[in-house]
């Protein structure tokens, strides 16, 4: 990405990717967004030029970090997504012989549910949705 900001020019379709790859392997390694994202910017902020820069070229560096960060949140978000799909597709039946209706879903146990009242009220063992079983 530095060849990016010193060029000026978009990121190309490789480069892009790379981020992506960076970004799923953060969330293999249980690292959390938002500090890989913090991470990320203190990189930019390190390797900001130090002139003064037009407004014309600062939009750019700005396009390009968006980028980059938003690649990076993909490839996180996608790795994220596939470990939920493959725990759903494991089991039914948690250990224990649960059925898996009784425990959080996938996504409030890693942290990624969109937290509305529905999970809120699963991830805590509360509610009709308990109330049920």
């Amino acid at each position: 990405m530095r060849d990016v900001t010193a060029s000026g020019r978009r990121p190309n379709r490789d480069e892009v990717e790379r981020r992506r790859e960076r970004g799923e392997q953060a969330a293999r390694e249980g690292l959390a967004l938002r500090e890989s994202t913090g991470h990320h910017l203190a990189a930019v902020r390190a390797a900001w030029p130090e002139q003064l820069l037009s407004r014309r070229t600062t939009l750019g560096l700005l396009m390009v970090v968006e980028q980059s960060v938003d690649a990076f949140a993909d490839g996180f978000e996608r790795a994220q997504r596939l470990t939920v799909r493959q725990e759903e597709a494991e089991s039914d039946v948690v250990p224990g012989g649960l059925p898996c209706t009784l425990c959080p879903p996938v996504p409030v146990r890693l942290g990624t549910s969109s937290g509305g009242p529905c999970e809120t009220e699963r991830s805590r063992g509360t509610g009709a949705l308990w109330d049920q079983h």
